[in-house]
């Protein structure tokens, strides 16, 4: 599969809870290519003198949008609380291999925390079948994900979330 550099625009960007924010880009390019477990690499406008790109997993993917899920942690995300709808981002993408697809006779287990879930959504929402989420977290905002995810694959998924105490 091929590597693209994409310039996307920003359709929201807000927060979820507890510092975890979630990021929608029109992309034509590369959301239709990406497959559950791919990620991005995302050049933040205004750090311009940061040579590297921000890596982030894919956590939709869907008709010319794509989103990612991620939590203010270093100088980059913090540099990205500032984008604002209508901003331009380059992205290139999707990368790496990703996950293999859940076969039907196959039960799903998902098990992720914090941010990490957004890796696992589209895992979830592509599978043929229901299956079974653990999902971690030091607190209560650290449990993402669970009413997206519940849905997918045409049934409830079934969810044990651990450490989900008041941060």
């Amino acid at each position: 599969m091929a590597m693209l550099v994409e310039n996307t625009i920003i359709l929201s960007h807000r927060l979820i809870k507890g510092g975890y924010r979630l990021l929608t880009l029109k992309s034509r390019k590369i959301a239709p290519m990406v497959q559950p477990g791919q990620f991005v690499h995302l050049r933040v406008p205004s750090m311009t003198d940061a040579v590297l790109r921000r890596p982030f997993s894919v956590f939709r993917a869907q008709a010319g949008r794509l989103a990612i899920l991620y939590k203010t942690v270093g100088k980059g995300t913090q540099a990205m609380e500032s984008l604002r709808t209508g901003d331009e981002v380059n992205l290139v993408g999707p990368l790496g291999k990703g996950f293999p697809i859940v076969r039907k006779n196959n039960l799903p287990v998902l098990v992720a925390g914090g941010y990490g879930m957004a890796a696992l959504y589209l895992v979830a929402q592509r599978a043929r079948v229901k299956g079974i989420v653990f999902v971690g977290g030091k607190c209560a905002d650290d449990i993402l994900c669970t009413d997206a995810t519940k849905t997918c694959a045409g049934a409830p998924w079934s969810f044990s979330p651990a450490g989900h105490t008041a941060c």
